[in-house]
């Protein structure tokens, strides 16, 4: 019952955060903070893992995010219908560069995280990761359908 009501209370809250396209630097940190939270209790961490497992998710969390900004640029990159054959191949190749480089920071930090934690949280790490991603979008979809219910000339915008 206490998990059910501090989801419902963590999307209360990111309903009121998502109502823009772009989230102000602000709203961002609420979201940070927001995700800190759901990932700690549902990986129940104690206080002293949590003192020793933050740190090393931060910087885990700073190089994934690096890795998602370049691989958008390429996705970007790739809907430019101006690229010729090479161009797109060279895109493509570097968006698998990307991806395997994703793929060894995530085992590097999985041994890091073990370290400190056992694998059973680590699990609860990334199913909490998954899910909450998909309540952030699941919010963010709804507060899109309600504002082109509001303004029905919106939706091409």
């Amino acid at each position: 019952m206490k998990i059910i009501a501090q989801t419902v209370f963590l999307l209360i809250l990111c309903t009121g955060l998502l109502s823009a396209q772009e989230p102000s630097k602000e709203e961002m940190e609420k979201i940070q903070s927001l995700r800190i939270a759901f990932l700690s209790q549902q990986m129940e961490l104690s206080p002293e893992q949590a003192q020793l497992f933050w740190p090393i998710f931060n910087e885990y969390d700073d190089e994934i995010r690096r890795i998602g900004r370049s691989h958008r640029g390429i996705m970007r990159a790739l809907e430019d219908e101006e690229l010729n054959e090479k161009e797109t191949t060279e895109q493509i190749m570097k968006s698998f560069e990307l991806e395997e480089t994703e793929l060894k920071i995530k085992q590097s930090y999985f041994e890091r995280f073990n370290e400190v934690l056992p694998a059973q949280q680590l699990a609860k790490l990334f199913t909490a990761e998954h899910a909450f991603r998909r309540k952030m979008l699941k919010e963010l979809n709804k507060k899109k359908m309600r504002r082109s219910k509001e303004a029905p000339g919106r939706e091409g915008k």
